[in-house]
Parts: structure tokens; C-alpha cells; sequence
């Protein structure tokens, strides 16, 4: 069973969708507590500001990366094997 969507969760993702859509000068908070079903105080008590959305996207964003590598480092292949067949 999936986990409910947490209020951080739910503002991340709304921030994720409007940063694509419009870039991330132009939406404001108000826009993203919106798209998101929350309050701004909601959206403070996990973010200080814009920035920290867009820094925690891209934290989120690298740690699935690393993880990635590390599942491939974890294999103990030669990197020969670790890349796609039809480059």
C-alpha cells in the first residue's frame, strides 16, 4: 500500500510541475501553495523560501542519481558491461 502524499510532498510536486511549466522566476509561492491544496503557513513550516524548494528539487533529483550509480557500482562489472548495448 502506497503511502498517503505528505504536505511537503504535495507542495514539492507542485513546485516540480510549475518550475517546468513556467521556469522558476515566474511562479510565485501563492501559485505553488495552490497548485499544492495548501496554506503558505504550510508551506514555510518545511520551506524557508522559493530557493529551498527549488534547492531540495535538485538535492532530490542527485541523491536518485547517486543511488543509481551505486546500485551499478554495487555489481562489480567492468564498466564495458555497464553501459547500453546500442551505443
Amino acid at each position: 500500500m502506497d503511502k498517503p502524499d505528505t504536505v511537503r510532498d504535495r507542495v514539492l510536486r507542485a513546485a516540480v510541475e510549475l518550475f517546468a511549466e513556467q521556469g522558476y522566476d515566474r511562479p510565485s509561492v501563492q501559485e505553488v501553495v495552490e497548485r499544492a491544496g495548501v496554506t503558505k503557513g504550510a508551506l514555510y513550516h518545511y520551506f524557508t523560501a522559493k530557493d529551498d524548494l527549488l534547492f531540495e528539487i535538485y538535492r532530490s533529483l542527485l541523491a536518485e542519481q547517486m543511488a543509481g550509480l551505486d546500485r551499478i557500482v554495487a555489481l562489480g562489472r567492468p564498466p564495458a558491461e555497464n553501459t547500453p548495448a546500442d551505443h
